[in-house]
């Protein structure tokens, strides 16, 4: 008995040892991708074997429903940073988080029914099969929901649809002002830094806009289905739009308050964090799509060698029934 028990923990140290090894050995560092390809463009991250580029692109995202959510979150939380410096009478940005709230909280039931349904009827996941719900309204969300999974182009819509939303609300509150400073003549060339910034207190708090483009941007990157250059792209224009207007919109109010360094003009402060914030993310989403391929690539090699091995499977067994009795080519 302790012999047998010896062999069984000896075997399982083994077992733990050769994983150990198989993780390793596994090629998902940056020097593995450059270097040893495996298959994969390390610029572009596309297949070198082009028919498996879309049915990649094309696969089920089931957890696109919490990206949704997330984005709820992620407004809520631009809401609460807006509400410590923003005045009620600024009437264009809450009009503008109204606008998108409404939009995200559509979505929600557009993209969630499907799992809720499947939930209460399974909640612990034992049947084959579960009815779609009869009511005419709980179905057609219910297929909504289901089409949102496996289209990748409704994905992509949605996805559009919800980040320039955000967008905008990051942009609203800077127009607000640029709208005020035109009828107060706030632009003028008698108007001191000092003064500038008590005119403008209860107008916009720079970093604030700052804040809340970054937490555009990450939510930006967070559907990982989404494919990254055009998470790069949508990246890319929210920081040049943002950039825009601290230069050119409203570049007075930009050019007082903190900044990383006093001899950096706080411009070129702003800026630099949501320029520096987006290639941050641009690398880590890099890595995750390198990873998603690779997974995708052993994925397809593992289907091509079953198929490989059931059809020699096949040929033997024939062979072996052509050869001897059939009683025996059977065993």
């Amino acid at each position: 008995m302790d012999d047998n028990l010896y062999k069984y923990q000896q075997t399982l140290k083994k077992a733990d040892e050769q994983m150990a090894e198989a993780i390793k050995n596994m090629h998902v560092g940056v020097y593995d991708r450059w270097c040893l390809r495996e298959n994969i463009n390390p610029v572009c991250l596309t297949f070198e074997n082009i028919q498996w580029e879309l049915p990649f692109l094309k696969q089920p995202d089931p957890l696109f429903k919490f990206y949704v959510g997330c984005a709820l979150l992620v407004l809520l939380g631009m809401l609460i940073i807006q509400c410590l410096g923003l005045q009620s009478s600024h009437w264009m940005p809450w009009a503008g988080f109204g606008v998108s709230l409404g939009v995200i909280l559509v979505l929600l039931p557009l993209t969630w029914t499907h799992y809720i349904w499947n939930k209460l009827k399974d909640p612990h996941e034992e049947q084959d099969y579960i009815p779609e719900p009869t009511n005419k309204l709980l179905n057609l969300l219910y297929q909504a929901s289901l089409k949102v999974v496996w289209s990748v182009s409704t994905r992509t819509v949605l996805y559009l649809i919800i980040c320039i939303s955000l967008t905008i609300c990051t942009m609203l509150e800077m127009v607000e002002c640029d709208l005020k400073s035109e009828d107060t003549e706030v632009k003028s060339n008698n108007v001191t830094g000092g003064d500038m910034l008590e005119v403008l207190t209860d107008c916009l708090a720079p970093w604030h806009i700052t804040q809340i483009c970054s937490l555009t941007l990450i939510m930006s990157f967070l559907f990982l289905r989404i494919h990254f250059q055009l998470k790069l792209i949508l990246g890319i224009f929210t920081v040049v739009i943002y950039s825009c207007g601290v230069w050119i919109l409203f570049p007075k109010v930009f050019q007082y308050g903190e900044t990383w360094n006093p001899q950096m003009e706080t411009r070129i402060a702003h800026i630099m964090n949501v320029t520096f914030l987006t290639v941050t993310l641009h690398l880590m989403d890099r890595q995750t799509e390198y990873m998603s391929r690779l997974d995708y690539k052993w994925k397809c090699q593992l289907a091509q060698e079953q198929e490989e091995s059931s059809t020699v499977h096949m040929i033997n067994k024939m062979l072996l029934q052509n050869i001897l009795p059939v009683h025996v080519g059977k065993n």
